[in-house]
């Protein structure tokens, strides 16, 4: 794969010199250059597509610790769009959607997207990682203690992909089955649209609390259209029939409490 990104870039080189002071440079290529050094934490492969109108300019997976100077892709004069997202093996891609396998909690989505202006003989582009899943930490009390026997909860969603072309929610079957012995449950949700999201909750085989959580975080000020998706700690009392939520920024990591 080096070889290969050094033969491109060579080219890439050799066609942007091959235009002459005395040519019309604006029909030369332009190198742009996807700087991941504010990615350093990642180490997971991450997946890059680019893209101008319909047609496809490049597509790769890198590792970001291979790439200290960023990676090079000889594109047109103009304007281009990429993407770049956390390339998962469980999830499938069709066409420009990846889609969570039913029956899966999400993995930790991160993406980015943006259109770069290359008009010039070159162009740098510095890729900002945008968390796009939840974590949703829900918890059962009575009287201030943990209901431990309830031991089953099911969340259900309405979306289970994401474009990569502008990082949107996409409709798709959702449901993922979480098990405690504490009653305690931590269930990261892709992004969702907001409107369908629901839990229920199991002792043994029956169900103790069906809640419309979707209405749930509405009404406390969740929002699923943030560039970096919170995090929401949710607390039944079922002594008390009262709901505690609490919301954790991901850049600032305040927190947000509400009882209902």
């Amino acid at each position: 794969m080096q070889k290969t990104l050094c033969r491109s870039l060579i080219f890439c080189l050799l066609a942007v010199t091959a235009c002459t002071v005395k040519e019309d440079r604006s029909e030369c290529p332009c190198i742009l250059t996807i700087d991941f050094s504010s990615c350093h934490e990642s180490k997971d492969a991450l997946s890059i597509k680019g893209w101008t109108g319909s047609s496809t300019l490049f597509g790769t997976k890198v590792l970001v610790k291979d790439y200290p100077d960023g990676i090079k892709f000889m594109v047109p004069r103009g304007s281009v769009c990429y993407s770049v997202c956390s390339d998962i093996p469980s999830y499938r891609q069709i066409g420009s959607v990846v889609y969570c396998p039913f029956g899966n909690q999400a993995e930790p989505m991160f993406a980015y997207r943006q259109t770069v202006i290359t008009d010039g003989e070159t162009a740098v582009d510095r890729v900002v990682l945008h968390k796009q899943y939840a974590v949703l930490n829900i918890s059962f009390g009575m009287k201030g203690e943990t209901m431990a026997d309830i031991s089953k909860v099911i969340i259900k969603a309405s979306c289970n992909g994401m474009s990569i072309e502008d990082l949107s929610p996409v409709e798709g079957d959702f449901e993922y089955v979480a098990y405690s012995d504490d009653g305690f449950f931590n269930i990261r949700v892709p992004r969702q649209m907001g409107d369908l999201l629901t839990m229920e909750a199991y002792a043994g085989d029956e169900i103790v609390k069906a809640e419309d959580l979707a209405a749930l975080l509405s009404s406390s000020g969740y929002r699923w259209d943030t560039e970096d998706l919170d995090d929401a700690w949710i607390d039944f009392d079922m002594g008390r029939m009262e709901t505690t939520i609490a919301f954790e920024e991901w850049k600032e990591g305040d927190s947000y409490l509400e009882t209902i």
